[in-house]
């Protein structure tokens, strides 16, 4: 028995040794250029994503499961960073960056998903009157975008992005009273008004966002960077009511899974428990 578990040991360590080998010779796979790649490529599709949202060209479905993508997405790199911290000292030196881009990547997609709502109640009351004084706002950060969508965000890129949202941040103010002023030649109701302000108030805060993901993105290009120091970190949460539903679906089926084998004396019924 002693010769049996030895040679079981022996034919275990042979296979990760051989295993190993493989994937470091023939199949060079590792966790943080699977994590570069995944970060790089998401801005891109990200931005075509929100192109298309502030041009209304997105369906409600399609729009929801985007959501559901990148919150998926955010979590996996999540796990991703905690793997490389140990694999890559490279990325153990930006894994404050790193954390802090996730979080700052949710905080652009939950203003956005914010925006979004606006505008689609908007279309959806055709507010026509408030939706013609938007509309040259929003086509502006679509056209912004437009460059970055479709492929990777290198640091180079997150540079450049940075320059122009900073420029678009500032030129905003004046941009948002010249509408303003169309907007009261209309004669506007008081929701018409709040419908406005509220919509350039979320656009300046999802600029503002945008702009802080951008120069943690291009910080990344740095080994030692100010933004390395982070105090919020990234963390995932589960609603209770997803939780509540997970443990008593698991209670059901362990409960009559167990009866059945109670009730039929079957054999492998503790294996299958």
């Amino acid at each position: 028995a002693f010769m049996a578990a030895v040679w079981r040991v022996l034919e275990i360590t042979l296979g990760i040794l051989c295993s190993t080998a493989v994937t470091a010779a023939i199949l060079p796979q590792s966790a943080s250029a699977a994590m570069r790649n995944a970060l790089y490529q998401r801005f891109g599709v990200f931005a075509r994503f929100m192109v298309e949202g502030l041009r209304g060209h997105i369906s409600t479905a399609a729009f929801e499961t985007g959501n559901v993508r990148f919150v998926a997405e955010a979590i996996g790199l999540e796990g991703l960073r905690s793997i490389t911290v140990f694999e890559d000292p490279h990325m153990r030196r930006r894994n404050g960056r790193l954390n802090r881009l996730n979080s700052e990547f949710m905080a652009v997609t939950t203003r956005f998903n914010a925006l979004h709502q606006l505008l689609e109640r908007l279309r959806s009351e055709r507010a026509e009157t408030v939706l013609e004084q938007i509309l040259p706002g929003l086509e502006s950060l679509a056209e912004l975008l437009q460059a970055f969508t479709g492929h990777s965000l290198t640091s180079d890129d997150a540079a450049a992005l940075v320059s122009q949202l900073e420029f678009f941040k500032t030129q905003l103010p004046d941009r948002v009273r010249s509408l303003r002023a169309e907007l009261e030649q209309a004669l506007p109701s008081e929701a018409e008004r709040l419908d406005f302000h509220t919509a350039f108030e979320l656009l300046y805060r999802l600029i503002s966002e945008l702009l802080d993901y951008a120069r943690t993105h291009a910080s990344l290009a740095d080994h030692n960077h100010a933004r390395e120091q982070w105090k919020e970190p990234f963390v995932s949460r589960t609603h209770w009511m997803t939780a509540l539903s997970a443990g008593v679906r698991a209670t059901c089926v362990v409960g009559l899974m167990s009866a059945w084998w109670l009730l039929t004396a079957w054999p492998s019924g503790a294996n299958m428990v």
